[in-house]
């Protein structure tokens, strides 16, 4: 009796250990994702939102499921006056879940941004710095995978361009962004 059960323990726990090799050795890790989507950018006070919209480009990497380091670029245009853009890029470390494997995935990050505000005709630009604090939900298949994105950026210098023109209030900035990725 006790060798039987000897070599069930031997049998099952090398089952066990061949099964979670087999699923490690099957599981194909993609560590980049590079992608094109739909941003916005709303800098609001207590009684105006300066509202923008267009285009982000990303890259990312994963290191782990845990954790990625994400570029973007966004080239924006203003929603009222189509001559006032906003071009800006932004890095941020993310920490979650299934950044690197297929399926669903989490995550929060820190990062720094840099915008910079043109308005056609006029000689100048306004220039935006500062930290991003920013959080996703996504899922990924083989090859593809699909990112909705919430950000806030610290709003120190957007505060000074609208105390300048006459504002005043909480100013805060916050990003939306919906991304489209090739996974490899």
């Amino acid at each position: 009796m006790k060798n039987t059960l000897v070599a069930y323990a031997i049998l099952t726990s090398s089952l066990i250990f061949s099964g979670v090799t087999l699923a490690d050795e099957s599981k194909e890790v993609k560590n980049w994702n590079v992608g094109v989507g739909a941003q916005s950018l709303t800098v609001t006070n207590d009684f105006e939102d300066i509202e923008f919209s267009g285009a982000i480009v990303t890259a990312s990497y994963a290191f782990s499921d845990s954790f990625a380091l994400r570029g973007s670029f966004h080239s924006l245009e203003n929603d009222d006056e189509s001559d006032l853009t906003s071009n800006s890029f932004d890095i941020v470390g993310y920490w979650g879940t299934g950044l690197q494997s297929k399926g669903f995935k989490g995550y929060i990050g820190v990062g720094l941004f840099s915008d910079t505000w043109e308005l056609d005709g006029f000689q100048g630009e306004e220039k935006f710095s500062g930290a991003v604090f920013s959080g996703g939900l996504g899922y990924s298949w083989e090859y593809i995978t699909v990112d909705f994105m919430l950000g806030a950026r610290t709003a120190g210098d957007y505060a000074d361009l609208i105390e300048d023109v006459g504002g005043s209030g909480t100013i805060m900035a916050i990003t939306t962004s919906l991304v489209l990725s090739a996974r490899f």
